[in-house]
């Protein structure tokens, strides 16, 4: 990857767009974020990441859905003369709504006011810096004041309380759209919620509304599963883990049920069983648009409209599969023959091919094993030398400890990781999963 600097972006507009280019800022956010909390840096490290969300009106903003974490980055507001520190702030920020779960407590109940009462609070963290906050038009405790103030509350609004506190304050104070609303104007919720008395309010809607993105694919309880699974891939101590769980609980005690459900599956390791490398292989070669099942039906001879029960056939092909393992020294090689014997014991489903890799690529064998560093460029380089499809199966044995590389168009990528693994050099476009022996 490319390093890029905000002033490319500056001379270059068209790379708010450019994967490669978005993503060497989000990588610097995160450097920068990880030396004012590792708590934090964490949560953004095991988010899912999207760096070309120019699609909507918020620098940034993150959601929880099925798969756990998620974490937007629209880098447009560079031209808007956003700087390098405002990014920092407003990603800490978003790592604080997703450290107090607020994204998965109120995807369901996003509204103008708890907006405001949400990001009173957030923007008193001491993490926070100021002087961005009121830089860059958001919601602060002076703009939360000036607020009230005009919907004609007079009392004093104390600092570092709750969002329950700031929340009251507005819904006794409605503003002319709400009251019209609860008067019976025919308004609904949302075009009130539309409204905006400041674009600190505009642009705080517009991040909290990417909360909605996970409502119908799953349950809190099942998102919460997906976000421990993350918490349990991070390339962190048992004991950094522990400290982690303990900080997102001991910020959310009105998240109730959540924050217990949180620790036991963090603790007790629940839904952390990992595959088996046979389940594993099977499942992933299972999936095939080429396997098909065929019903051929018995036309009638007797004149009636009836069909009768035919006989049913299978169609199987075994699929293509190349196989690399990574003999690096950080990996057992009994591993790597482990997930050779399962390939081998399913010829039904697959027809691999099988290699190993470490500085290069080369034939599998048992009594030749390369040890050295790991070169998964050279991988991608072996299929295009041997004119592989670009949707033929690969399948990667690796602990995810990679150079950089370029995956030349293939992207129909299993990466079978150890169970102490890392994910965050796989592409968007690949799968992956960790495996037990």
């Amino acid at each position: 990857m490319n390093l890029y600097e905000f002033s490319d972006f500056i001379e270059n507009p068209t790379l708010i767009t450019d994967k490669e280019a978005c993503d060497s800022i989000m990588s610097q956010l995160m450097i920068a974020v990880s030396r004012k909390s590792k708590a934090l840096y964490h949560l953004l490290f095991l988010s899912h990441k999207h760096s070309t969300e120019v699609g909507h009106r918020a620098p940034s903003s993150v959601y929880v859905n099925k798969d756990g974490y998620h974490w937007n980055l629209n880098l447009s507001y560079i031209l808007e003369g956003f700087t390098f520190d405002d990014y920092v702030t407003i990603s800490i920020h978003e790592a604080l709504h997703l450290l107090y779960m607020h994204p998965l407590m109120y995807r369901e109940k996003v509204t103008r006011d708890l907006n405001i009462a949400l990001d009173t609070v957030i923007n008193q963290d001491d993490l926070v810096d100021d002087k961005v906050i009121d830089r860059t038009g958001a919601i602060s405790l002076k703009v939360f004041t000036d607020i009230v103030r005009r919907r004609g509350y007079q009392g004093t609004v104390l600092p570092q309380q709750n969002h329950t506190y700031y929340l009251n304050i507005l819904n006794q104070h409605l503003d002319k759209s709400q009251q019209q609303n609860q008067s019976g104007s025919g308004s609904s919720d949302n075009q009130s919620d539309e409204q905006s008395d400041s674009g600190a309010e505009a642009q705080t809607h517009e991040s909290h509304e990417q909360w909605k993105r996970g409502n119908g694919d799953a349950d809190s309880e099942e998102q919460l599963k997906a976000i421990a699974r993350q918490l349990k891939q991070l390339p962190i101590t048992e004991q950094e883990l522990k400290e982690l769980v303990n900080k997102m609980t001991e910020s959310n005690k009105e998240a109730g049920h959540l924050t217990s459900l949180l620790v036991e599956l963090v603790e007790k390791g629940a839904i952390f069983k990992l595959p088996t490398l046979k389940s594993v292989v099977s499942k992933a070669l299972t999936i095939d648009p080429e396997r098909r099942r065929t019903i051929r039906a018995i036309r009638p001879n007797d004149g009636s409209n009836v069909i009768k029960k035919g006989r049913k056939t299978r169609k199987n092909s075994a699929n293509l599969v190349y196989f690399y393992g990574d003999t690096s020294g950080s990996i057992n090689f009994d591993d790597v023959k482990s997930i050779v014997t399962t390939l081998e014991c399913q010829r039904d489903k697959c027809d691999a091919k099988l290699y190993l890799f470490s500085d290069r690529v080369y034939d599998y064998s048992t009594k030749h094993v390369e040890v050295g560093g790991t070169n998964l460029q050279a991988v991608f380089d072996h299929l295009v030398d041997n004119n592989a499809n670009l949707r033929t199966k690969v399948v990667l044995f690796t602990d995810g400890y990679v150079d950089r590389f370029d995956t030349r168009g293939y992207n129909n990528v299993l990466w079978v990781l150890t169970e102490d693994g890392i994910t965050n050099s796989i592409p968007d476009l690949h799968r992956h999963v960790k495996i037990s022996h």
